[in-house]
Formats: C-alpha cells, structure tokens, sequence
C-alpha cells in the first residue's frame, strides 16, 4: 500500500538539470480511488477547524476522527503509518499533481488534516505531526534559507495559490553544505556565533529556536550579513512550484526558504504538513 508513487518530470522543469535529478511523485492510483468516500467524508465532517498550539504560536489544523466511516479511517490509517516512514534523509523529493481533478485544494487539507490526526492519535503526542497554517498578508515576501527546527523532522510543503508572475521560488541548501562550506568562510562571524549556529541546527530539542537561529543569521547589524546573504546566494538550488507541486525535506538536512514575493504571500499558497519519522 504506497500513498505515493514515481511519475514523470513536469514538461515546465524538463530543462533543468538540478530538478532533473530529483525524485518526482504523485498519488498513486490506489490512493486515488478512495476519492469518492474522501469527498463524501469531507462532506460529513465539515469545514476543517484550527486550533491554538502555544509552543508554536500557531494554529494547527484538524478534524475529529470520531466521524470518520471505519473502513475508511483502517485504510486512511495504513497510509499514515506509511508516510511517517517516509524519510528522505539526504535527498529532496519532489511533488506533482497533489491538486488535480480529483483532488481539489479543500480536499487536500482534509487529507493532511486527516492523516496528521491519525499520526497523533497513534503516537499519543500532538507534536508527533503539525498542519501549521502559512503565515500571509501584503507586507510578508521573501524568506531566507532557514530550517523550521519543529519538534517533527520530515517536511511536506504542497503549493496550492502560487503568483503566476514567476516570483517566489522555492530555495534549498543541504545543511551540511553550509555547515562545512559556507559558515567557515564567514571571517567577521566569531567562532562562538559559528558553534552556536551548528548546535541549534543539529542539536534536537522541543524548545523552538527558529527566532534565535534567524537572528543569529539574518540580523543586518551583524558584520556577517551581506557575506552569508551572497554566499547562501550562490550556492542555493531554485525551483519554481506551480499548483499541485511541492517538495519533501528532512528539515535537519536541508536549509530551505523562498526568494520575494510580488504582492506578498497568499492565504493559501501552500499547505505545510510536518511529521516525525518512525514507524
């Protein structure tokens, strides 16, 4: 039973040699034939709701499993263990076609939203998997390379409302890239920044440190600024996601942001499912 399976590389990233050597998945037939009770699953349940988590500051997106028809929730529950273990490690794979005709952008959040409740009802932890919901508005554009460093380890972000001006590429850096490559070069940055920035990307915690790694890295009254910009500049990969497409990381491999936005950041652009990897 596999919620994904291997399909060809979309025609609009065929020339590009980097995503050409990337993994490409879509759902797999199997999956794709219980769309009918999803819909109709969907329709019983309602709107999905978000709840409050203070650790993150975020609201988390869920559905009450109770409604759930059995024989679908059995199957729904044997994909769940199937995606937890789903892990990429080094590799960064590639999504297309998530949102197609089958599967609308609603339905998706209720699958995510579905499987997320299912991972953490049979880990008993709700942070054994996070459906954050993206942060948007006008004045919010670009994102620099970061890691999310969640209490979850495996990342899948699916794009649903993207810019059609071509803005907003998707950026990727392997962590031990930056670790052996590009932090040694930073002269201006002390050694004690330098240890300090390794050990809150490789050191696992449940404290939620992104604003701290964010700051040690990205704050322009740092002499190391414009340095770290240009060289996270040169070597990160770009990828340009259209709707349906997406990506799955290890966020303690990879580093991964977004180049600026024109208009800011949609209300639906992505759909952002994090999970802990095991079995």
């Amino acid at each position: 039973m596999s919620l994904f399976e291997e399909t060809k590389i979309p025609a609009i990233h065929q020339n590009d040699p980097k995503v050409n050597q990337a993994t490409w998945l879509t759902w797999s037939k199997e999956f794709l034939s219980l769309n009918k009770a999803l819909r109709q699953q969907q329709l019983i349940n309602g709107k999905v709701t978000s709840v409050k988590i203070r650790a993150y500051k975020a609201g988390n997106y869920s559905v009450n499993l109770k409604n759930f028809d059995k024989d679908l929730l059995n199957q729904l529950k044997l994909y769940a263990a199937e995606l937890c273990r789903f892990n990429p490690n080094q590799e960064l794979i590639f999504f297309t076609g998530l949102i197609n005709r089958k599967i609308s952008g609603n339905l998706l959040q209720f699958i995510f939203a579905t499987l997320k409740e299912i991972i953490v009802a049979k880990h008993k932890d709700k942070f054994a998997a996070l459906y954050i919901p993206l942060v948007s508005g006008k004045k919010i554009s670009e994102l620099p390379l970061h890691s999310d460093l969640f209490v979850t380890d495996i990342l899948l972000n699916i794009f649903e409302k993207v810019k059609i001006d071509g803005s907003g590429h998707s950026t990727f850096l392997p962590l031990n890239f930056f670790l052996v490559q590009i932090l040694p070069q930073l002269e201006s940055m002390p050694l004690s920044i330098s240890e300090k920035i390794t050990e809150i990307l490789t050191v696992v915690t449940k404290k939620d440190r992104y604003d701290e790694l964010v700051n040690l890295l990205y704050n322009e009254k740092h002499p190391w600024n414009e340095e770290l910009l240009t060289l996270m500049e040169t070597h990160q990969q770009r990828i340009l996601f259209t709707k349906g497409e997406g990506y799955l990381i290890n966020d303690r491999n990879w580093l991964h942001g977004r180049a600026a936005t024109n208009g800011g950041i949609l209300k639906k652009r992505l759909h952002r499912l994090a999970y802990c990897s095991r079995d």
